[in-house]
């Protein structure tokens, strides 16, 4: 709560001393949305304590760490790291696709061998070609080397 407080009113000083040029400066806009999304969360925290509004106050909470994306500009080093995130994330995307393509192929074929299988205790309701679904999990279970 402290940490808002002060993140106000370095956005209210910011405001009333460069006054229009503030909104020209993108850091600045990325400041205020930060401090308003926190803003937001803590209404909204004592609005209710439904499901939805505990969903919507972690929200908000994760957003305040964006803030430690200004200080990123500093270091050298982390910046060049992102580059090299952003630049690489094409071929990552490709390669993630061919192995979406390859599970979906392995599945339909575990379907078509499989779906009649008779279950043991490796085999239970939620580990088995029975359908699509079942199959696409599975084969991710597999695949990740989770509980297998």
């Amino acid at each position: 709560m402290f940490f808002t407080i002060v993140f106000n009113m370095e956005m209210i000083l910011k405001l009333i001393s460069y006054k229009s040029l503030y909104f020209k400066s993108g850091w600045n806009l990325f400041d205020m949305f930060v401090v308003i999304c926190a803003d937001v969360g803590i209404i909204i925290s004592y609005m209710g304590q439904s499901s939805m509004v505990k969903n919507a106050i972690t929200v908000f909470r994760v957003l305040r760490i964006l803030r430690i994306a200004k200080l990123l500009q500093k270091f050298e080093n982390v910046q060049i790291l992102l580059d090299s995130l952003l630049v690489i994330t094409p071929n990552v995307s490709n390669v993630l696709l061919v192995l979406a393509l390859i599970i979906y192929i392995y599945a339909l074929i575990g379907i078509y061998l499989f779906a009649g299988a008779k279950r043991l205790a490796e085999l239970d309701k939620y580990n088995n070609f029975s359908s699509f679904k079942r199959a696409i999990l599975g084969l991710v279970r597999y695949s990740t080397g989770e509980d297998f």
